[in-house]
């Protein structure tokens, strides 16, 4: 909700902006700030992503009873060794 607050008053005193935060960042505070900004940005959503796809194909092998695992583990092999 803070956060909804803050974006809107940024929006209100940086008008004709796309709304994110690199954009606010670097009306406001400079370029290599909003480099940085960026790129953090860009770092989250990798890791967001990694973390979503991690926890998501773990559910789909639990509903099959551990079968994609074993059959991937039976064609590949294992990280860890047998």
């Amino acid at each position: 909700m803070f956060s909804g607050a803050c974006y809107a008053e940024f929006g209100v005193r940086v008008p004709h902006t796309t709304g994110s935060a690199y954009m606010y960042s670097y009306v406001t505070v400079g370029e290599f700030i909003a480099f940085v900004i960026g790129w953090n940005m860009v770092l989250e959503y990798l890791i967001g992503t990694a973390a979503c796809a991690c926890a998501l194909s773990a559910c789909f092998d639990a509903l099959a009873n551990g079968a994609i695992s074993s059959a991937t583990g039976g064609a590949v092999g294992t990280f860890f060794g047998e």
